[in-house]
């Protein structure tokens, strides 16, 4: 399972050990190449982290990385992300900015050959990664699944963690079901 930037994580396990690989979880996340405008985007972002810390970004982003009303309406959600953020490490943080700029075009190199049960989940209010770019992972997925949670943003698992564990748990439950005990 990878979520947002763990997304390419779980695709680069796929490319490199396709057969250790039972079942994936995409969620918030996406498989295409950045603009060249995204791209730089990412870069100034990752220069900035590195010279002012954690912070700006923090701050900047809150209300992307959950539905901008929720950071009102669920004051734990938001104060918990917001720690995550604050708490990472501006060098780590910025190295995973700029390696999210040299990745491969996983859309075209690495989903075409998915053939294990997979779900793709996704915010309905998902501003850094919208349902067009979970529906772009699923039509290049044989065997998959496209489930949008409506009312979150880019992390439905903290937003909604009772529906997106139920969601999660009836994908597993039927790739049980289907496939033996392979959990």
């Amino acid at each position: 399972a990878g979520l947002s930037q763990g997304g390419p994580f779980i695709m680069e396990i796929f490319r490199q050990a396709p057969r250790r690989v039972k079942s994936l979880i995409f969620c918030d996340t996406f498989a295409g190449l950045d603009t060249p405008e995204a791209r730089q985007a990412r870069y100034n972002a990752a220069d900035r982290m590195e010279k002012e810390g954690m912070s700006g970004y923090a701050n900047e982003s809150i209300h992307k990385m959950i539905k901008a009303n929720h950071v009102q309406s669920m004051p734990d959600v938001a104060e918990h992300v917001m720690n995550m953020m604050l708490d990472t490490s501006p060098a780590a943080a910025a190295t995973a900015m700029r390696a999210r700029c040299e990745r491969i075009d996983y859309l075209h190199e690495v989903l075409p050959n998915i053939d294990v049960p997979s779900i793709i989940i996704v915010g309905g209010q998902d501003e850094f990664t919208p349902v067009a770019r979970a529906k772009e992972i699923q039509q290049n997925i044989q065997n998959s699944k496209l489930v949008v949670i409506e009312d979150a943003g880019h992390m439905p698992n903290l937003e909604h963690p009772d529906e997106f564990n139920k969601i999660v748990l009836e994908f597993l439950e039927g790739i049980s079901h289907k496939h033996g005990s392979m959990l």
